[in-house]
């Protein structure tokens, strides 16, 4: 393996987790989700930036993450209509963001890339949408039909969910994290 293939800045200890996991070419990292990736020993931050510029140079996509099983389990405790509205949501996140990991974190569904960039969850009358702060400071004006707080909208089961807003506010998210626009 030459250095060469992976950046002239990769570290050796990046190098030899590559190597261990049968990365021997940069090409190779498309068989790899970021998620897997990043968690690999001896893949520091550093490593993980150098190796994405020269994927991105190079054109080359990481794996699409799966779908996360805990998440379907999630929603599944829900009554109609609440149930309906999560899995659309859900559905329309997972066709935004293909490269974020779907996981369970703070006991609600969510999606991450780098860190997190959207959660959402299911409740009696509403479903909250939670993009950070800045999601909903940057969409204010937009969200003024909705009860929001800072960071967290809540999109009420009688109406329908505002696709076109939670996509303008995930591409925002994704700008913002860094996730690439498949």
């Amino acid at each position: 393996m030459q250095s060469t293939d992976f950046g002239s800045n990769l570290a050796s200890p990046a190098q030899r987790a590559l190597t261990e996991a049968g990365i021997l070419r940069l090409e190779d990292l498309g068989k790899l989700t970021r998620y897997q990736l990043q968690n690999l020993h001896g893949i520091g931050k550093s490593a993980l930036e150098t190796l994405e510029t020269e994927m991105r140079i190079r054109r080359i996509l990481f794996k699409q993450e799966a779908e996360n099983p805990e998440l379907g389990q999630y929603i599944d405790q829900f009554a109609s209509p609440a149930r309906e509205f999560l899995y659309a949501l859900r559905q329309q996140l997972r066709s935004l963001l293909p490269l974020a990991v779907e996981k369970m974190a703070y006991g609600m569904p969510t999606y991450y890339y780098k860190e997190n960039i959207v959660h959402f969850a299911g409740f009696k009358a509403h479903i909250g949408f939670y993009p950070t702060p800045s999601g909903t400071e940057r969409f204010q004006k937009a969200l003024q039909v909705y009860k929001c707080s800072k960071g967290a909208i809540q999109f009420p089961l009688d109406k329908a969910l505002p696709h076109t807003l939670i996509e303008e506010i995930v591409r925002y998210r994704m700008r913002e994290v860094g996730v690439p626009e498949l």
